[in-house]
């Protein structure tokens, strides 16, 4: 390596990756994270390098010292050294610097240097088309930079079939690479992939700079080895994935990693796909897959649930309540009317629905191994999941918007949600993952099933559409391994508000530990649980921390266990409440604990908060319902019911 091409610096860190026994070291983007320098990795550890050298980073060139080429149909020309003109055919055969501009109606442009020859291609207001092959070739080069000079706008395109290349090898896009790709410059550029794919590298594809409308029958930017993106405004139309890297003979390469700039994509397969690692650490990302995600919601429009009053609730000392919670949702007419981009295959009552080919795979962003997301703003709207790992998911920083035909979020094995602003306003399952982890965040969930859930075994929610079709359903690891581990979902801080039209708020075919942080649940009164863990499997239910304010329906009611760290009481009753019905809890004193307006109506009311404590009375009003309850367990049921389920007392009313 060259000095034009060392790194500026290198800083790694070692990330463990939950779950699936090996440590990943992922080298950073020189100033893009800040992370000092650090040198641990793990002998048996995923190393991907998300460096981008000094060279990638600046588009600036010599053009006093260039070689310059002019493009016109039968009279191309060449002024310097290093290229050759063979009827419409232009091949760059030296290291060098080359400007290019003109036009050619059927032609190309051909790379074919040394091995260990470095290439500059300035485009200056290019215009090629070229029927039976790309436009632009490099056959053969140690590195090519394509570079967009300042306010120049170029168009390349293709045929729909090709013939062989120059050195009879085949060939995939309108700008296809042998050898290491790196897009910079402060041009526009156009393409159009009629064969296959726009742009293409069967090394490293690099983008630091420029505007790219790319559209293409195939992928709009594949990168076999990887694809990295540091900044630039690119917008993709694509026919399979958006953006793909699919090396997978090699454990440190297929994967994507985003820095900066903004990317929006239409695709009809995956938008962002990466055979190992899937990496955002900032940028603007907009994704529509397929059809979008549908219609969830049918029926009456435009009810607004209340915000609970943050301001009167004792909290403890790690949840922070000063962001505003968005508990705005759509109506619901206390029947499942919904079809999700597959769901369940129940008839809505008007709007769209979303049908699928089989086999089609049409998620947002998508890894095999690693969603790592660490920052950036990222709009999803997709037929099939928003986010979707066959590995692990690492959620870290950015802000989401995500709706989705089947899961907000899957991961096969852990999905860990530290911080970040996280709104699914669409869902079959909001969170769904063999073992989920919240520890910080703000997180708002819609869905029409399970609003989170951890489950073992096969995952045949969504895309079970009467009459056949739809996507290959999801996995998880312990079906694969036949792990004897049971599934957990574990809350350590964060404000999470959940809401199910038709499943469980919270549900985990194994174990539920809330430890800290905030939790509104409102699970529609059908006969699923706002709370449920998989007790018949041998799993517990427990609060030790943090404030739970749980609705829903009685006959399937699920409290916490008499093992729990910290006193909640569940309170049921016969009527239901409608929606709308404010509910409040005060203590001896006259202070208000808390205050919440569901937007549903139910009969079931579960309760924990730091300052409860056994033995101390309060005061639960649910409407009209005024019911005076002294704690006299870690685990309270209250109310009266006419399933049987319930002890004590009466009520009064107002």
């Amino acid at each position: 390596m060259d000095s034009s091409e060392k790194r500026t610096t290198v800083a790694t860190f070692v990330l463990l990756a939950l779950g699936i026994g090996f440590t990943c070291s992922i080298m950073f983007a020189p100033g893009v994270l800040g992370f000092t320098e650090t040198t641990s990795v793990s002998d048996d550890g995923l190393t991907i390098d998300v460096t981008y050298t000094d060279r990638d980073l600046d588009p600036s060139y010599d053009e006093t010292s260039a070689t310059i080429l002019y493009l016109a149909d039968g009279a191309s020309t060449v002024q310097g050294s290093g290229a050759s003109v063979y009827n419409d055919v232009i091949t760059i055969t030296d290291e060098g610097t080359y400007v290019v501009s003109g036009s050619l109606s059927d032609g190309q442009i051909v790379i074919y240097a040394g091995e260990s020859d470095k290439v500059q291609l300035v485009l200056d207001g290019v215009t090629i088309s070229c029927s039976d092959n790309p436009a632009i070739y490099v056959a053969q080069a140690d590195k090519v930079f394509i570079t967009l000079a300042e306010g120049s706008v170029n168009t390349l395109e293709d045929g729909s079939e090709y013939i062989s290349t120059i050195d009879a090898k085949e060939a995939k896009a309108t700008i296809y690479s042998r050898s290491d790709l790196t897009l910079n410059g402060q041009g526009t550029l156009i393409v159009t992939g009629n064969y296959l794919h726009a742009i293409a590298s069967q090394g490293d594809l690099v983008i630091t700079g420029g505007t790219y409308v790319l559209t293409a029958v195939g992928d709009g930017l594949h990168g076999k080895e990887s694809v990295k993106i540091y900044d630039g405004t690119i917008t993709i139309t694509a026919g399979d994935e958006g953006i793909q890297s699919d090396q997978t003979d090699d454990e440190e390469k297929g994967f994507v990693s985003i820095d900066g700039g903004s990317i929006t994509i239409t695709s009809t397969g995956d938008g962002i796909e990466a055979v190992t690692v899937l990496r955002v650490a900032g940028g603007e990302i907009d994704i529509t897959t397929g059809e979008g995600s549908g219609t969830v919601i049918s029926g009456n429009s435009g009810f607004t649930g209340s915000v609970p009053d943050m301001t009167t609730m004792p909290v403890s000392s790690d949840i922070n309540m000063t962001s505003d919670l968005n508990m705005t949702r759509p109506s619901f007419d206390g029947n499942m009317t919904a079809n999700m981009g597959g769901g369940q295959g129940f008839a809505p009552d008007s709007g769209t629905t979303t049908t699928t080919d089989d086999g089609v795979s049409a998620k947002g962003l998508k890894a095999n191994e690693l969603v790592l997301i660490s920052g950036g703003t990222i709009t999803l709207d997709c037929e099939d999941d928003g986010i979707h790992s066959n590995g692990d998911i690492t959620i870290s920083g950015g802000t989401f918007s995500i709706a989705s035909g089947d899961d907000g979020m899957h991961a096969d094995d852990d999905l860990v949600i530290d911080a970040g602003s996280i709104t699914v306003t669409q869902s079959y399952e909001g969170l769904e993952g063999s073992n989920i982890t919240i520890n910080g965040g703000q997180i708002d969930i819609t869905s029409t099933d399970d609003g989170m859930n951890a489950g073992g075994g096969a995952d045949s929610s969504g895309f079970m559409m009467m009459g056949g079709g739809g996507f290959d359903t999801d996995t998880f690891t312990s079906t694969v391994t036949g792990s004897s581990d049971l599934p957990t979902l574990t809350i350590n801080g964060g404000v999470i508000s959940v809401f199910s039209t038709s499943g469980d708020g919270v549900d985990s075919n194994g174990d539920i530990t809330i430890n800290g942080g905030t939790l509104f649940v409102e699970a529609n009164n059908n006969g699923n649980s706002a709370i449920d863990a998989g007790t018949e499997s041998g799993g517990t239910c427990v609060v030790n921390g943090g404030t739970v304010l749980a609705v829903g329906s009685l006959s399937m009611a699920e409290g916490f266990a008499s093992s729990s760290g910290q006193p909640s009481l569940m309170y049921n009753f016969d009527t239901s409440a409608a929606s709308g019905t404010t509910i409040s809890l005060t203590d001896a004193s006259g202070n208000v604990l808390l205050t919440y307006t569901p937007s549903i109506s139910f009969n079931s009311v579960i309760i924990s908060m730091p300052d409860m404590a056994i033995g101390s009375t309060y005061t639960l009003a649910i409407g009209s319902i005024v019911e005076s309850i002294t704690l006299n367990e870690t685990a309270g049921s209250y109310g009266t019911t006419s399933y049987g389920m319930m002890g004590g007392g009466g009520f009064s009313r107002w």
